[in-house]
């Protein structure tokens, strides 16, 4: 009995979400005049967390065609390789971590590059 409880805490547990599958997507914003921090996760298998303090809450899984299409995007602006860490007043970031490492990007003016554009998308499939 014991263990069962310990096994549901383990999946209902931001750890539970932190642990590297093969490719987690972490984005979000943080900043402004309360500095609240709004964070979510895109695991590989196309499902979506909100990260909130120490829990997780599932949003939605996405779809193969539209996880496929986000990691094309990532591909095409080579986002392992850019080098972003401009902080502001008002922040967004994401983060790609796998088992080969991480990057991660931080902006605070809006200028349309293509990590932006990635941003919207997955602020756009939040909404659906």
């Amino acid at each position: 009995m014991v263990l069962f409880f310990l096994a549901i805490s383990c999946c209902t547990s931001k750890h539970c979400v932190y642990e590297l599958t093969d490719t987690q997507l972490f984005f979000g914003s943080s900043g402004g005049f309360t500095n609240a921090k709004l964070e979510y996760v895109l695991n590989d298998d196309g499902k979506i967390f909100k990260v909130e303090g120490d829990s997780i809450h599932f949003i939605r899984k996405i779809s193969r065609s539209q996880l496929k299409k986000l990691n094309q995007m990532l591909d095409d602006c080579k986002f392992k390789e850019i080098q972003l860490n401009s902080p502001g007043n008002m922040s967004y970031f994401m983060e790609l971590k796998s088992s080969n490492g991480a990057n991660k990007v931080v902006w605070s003016e809006k200028t349309g590059n293509p990590v932006e554009v990635i941003y919207k998308e997955l602020f756009n499939l939040l909404k659906n």
